[in-house]
């Protein structure tokens, strides 16, 4: 297999059970871990989600304008692209999802699934980026969009990820 090149310097990691941060949204939890260099998020979805109906009013998008690269734990979701192609992925299946796509999960099992992005500077990272800033500012109750940020103590300016955003089940 060919390995595409990674930076990775310090041996290091962080449990899910106690992520850097948590977001919300309906039927959603979104727990996330920062390593240096990387972001990675653990995603449950509850029975009845759909990112149209649980974060297209957040987002403010017609479709999920993020890329994704995960794998599925457990349960079953289908992605819908904007030119009509499906996919259904299921337990045990690695996966990735370009911009521009709907999805929902399918029957009454819970979805959970892990997602990772290396932080990057490449241009389309930044347009992500910008569109994402805005879901970063906290509202007068801490709220950031409709997510609530976990406090967290601060970080060495080493560890400041890049503004990502993790799984169209997250955010856009």
């Amino acid at each position: 297999m060919a390995e595409a090149a990674m930076d990775v310097t310090k041996l290091e990691s962080k449990s899910h059970n106690n992520p850097d941060e948590v977001r919300s949204p309906a039927k959603t939890r979104v727990e996330i871990v920062r390593l240096p260099g990387y972001t990675l998020g653990r995603l449950n979805m509850e029975p009845g989600w759909k990112w149209s109906e649980c974060v297209k009013p957040v987002v403010k998008t017609d479709s999920c304008q993020v890329s994704h690269v995960g794998y599925v734990v457990s349960g079953t979701i289908t992605v819908r692209m904007n030119d009509g192609t499906e996919k259904t992925f299921t337990e045990g299946t690695s996966y990735t999802i370009p911009p521009g796509h709907d999805a929902w999960v399918v029957g009454n099992q819970p979805f959970q699934c892990i997602e990772c992005s290396a932080q990057s500077n490449t241009p389309s990272r930044r347009r992500v980026a910008a569109g994402a800033e805005a879901l970063q500012r906290p509202n007068p109750q801490g709220e950031i969009g409709s997510f609530r940020r976990r406090a967290q103590p601060p970080q060495s300016p080493r560890l400041q990820p890049v503004v990502n955003v993790l799984l169209c089940s997250a955010a856009a």
